[in-house]
């Protein structure tokens, strides 16, 4: 049968767009395991909990967390007041050398108590709270202020091993013992747009892709090509949002305003995203699989098995 030559632009326009619906259907995949992650790691509490409890062990917050107690105790003036009071009047000029000896004190057995178990418990409290107020933020466009993982939860066991240690302060009962940021006020509108989007098309991304390729497949006069390009195009598209998730993952970081900020900052986001570059990985390799072998098909067997013939 001879085939109508009016009939060439007409199918190559329609493999045009099965390509370009395999490609966004490729794109939405990306985005439905962006939606999963987010819901699974950080959405659910538990998981958020789970997550997050190992941070006090690590150096890099334990290290901020002491420097955050020993900051606010500075800011409030605590560490000279209970000097002043404790030292004669002629020995007031010592104040100053024995204020950061004092606040060396404060840090070294601050840090070790945030490492320990006893501080664990308090810790788990500290993140339930956290994670309460960033669905919050997500979820309510009028809850303001920074995302913080809020130490006064722990201020009555930090007071105490300070006293056992002979570190003793006299507080006001509102004293506020520091927090360590997790998102600020000013840099906060982005990620709640975001995380409101994965949350809410956390089916519509997979049902979109699924019925995108299903479109491509049917628009295209060649069955299988919309496969393999989709296929491929998954693999290309979940790599692109990997790389863009590096470099959010630097932008986040280089926000902390000193070197302990960003270190924090860093465990912090290392520890709640984990194991996403593995999903990630595992869905680019099936993809690039699927794709790979559709190719090998299409190359090796005949036409007539796969391709529609008009005439």
């Amino acid at each position: 049968m001879v085939d109508d030559p009016g009939t060439a632009p007409t199918a190559a326009a329609r493999r045009i767009v099965a390509i370009i619906l395999a490609v966004v259907a490729a794109v939405f995949v990306a985005f439905a395991v962006d939606a999963f992650f987010f819901q699974s790691a950080i959405s659910d509490a538990d998981n958020f909990i789970e997550r997050v409890a190992p941070l006090p062990k690590n150096p890099a917050v334990s290290t901020a967390v002491a420097l955050g107690v020993v900051e606010a105790l500075e800011e409030q003036g605590t560490i000279e007041e209970q000097l002043s009071r404790a030292l004669p009047d002629q020995l007031d000029f010592l104040t100053p050398a024995l204020g950061e000896a004092a606040a060396q004190l404060v840090f070294d057995a601050t840090r070790a108590l945030v490492e320990t178990d006893a501080f664990a418990a308090i810790w788990r409290v500290i993140a339930d709270s956290t994670h309460r107020a960033i669905m919050a933020a997500i979820h309510d466009p009028k809850v303001t202020g920074d995302l913080i993982f809020d130490l006064d939860a722990g201020a009555e066991l930090i007071l105490e091993r300070l006293d056992q240690a002979g570190i003793k302060f006299e507080i006001d009962s509102d004293t506020s013992l520091g927090a360590i940021v997790l998102i600020s006020e000013e840099g906060l509108e982005i990620p709640r747009r975001v995380a409101r989007a994965l949350q809410t098309a956390l089916w519509v991304f997979p049902v979109a892709a699924i019925v995108l390729l299903g479109a491509a497949v049917v628009t295209d006069s060649d069955r299988l090509r919309p496969i393999q390009v989709g296929g491929l195009a998954i693999g290309a598209a979940v790599l692109v949002n990997a790389a863009l998730l590096a470099g959010a993952r630097t932008t986040y970081i280089n926000g902390g305003e000193t070197l302990v900020d960003q270190a924090a900052r860093r465990a912090v986001w290392d520890a709640l995203i984990e194991g996403y570059l593995v999903l990630a990985a595992v869905v680019a390799i099936v993809g690039v699989l699927i794709g790979g072998a559709v190719w090998w098909y299409r190359r090796t067997a005949p036409r007539t098995k796969h391709a529609l013939t008009v005439g």
